[in-house]
């Protein structure tokens, strides 16, 4: 009976020193899992700035068109008036 007990105990201490060893490798890959997702919140945040900045450039840039399109109607403007004094004279 003593033989018996030590093969099982014997299983038992392989047993928890394999469970400590996969319990290690789990720990590790979470770990990793978890800076792998502190990354990409990370780059998430910066593209979100940049998307941002994207955003307002864009509306400078409309309002700036819309003021070349309005000056260039000015523009038109003055010029077919120029246009009918000259045909006048």
């Amino acid at each position: 009976m003593g033989r018996g007990f030590a093969v099982v105990a014997d299983e038992v201490r392989k047993l928890a020193e394999r469970t400590s060893q996969s319990t290690g490798e789990i720990s590790g890959i979470v770990k990793s899992i978890q800076d792998d997702s502190r990354s990409a919140i990370e780059a998430m945040r910066q593209m979100q700035a940049l998307a941002g900045n994207s955003l307002q450039l864009a509306d400078q840039a409309r309002d700036a068109i819309q003021e070349i399109r309005s000056g260039a109607r000015d523009v038109v403007l003055v010029v077919k008036e120029v246009s009918e004094l000259l045909q006048q004279s």
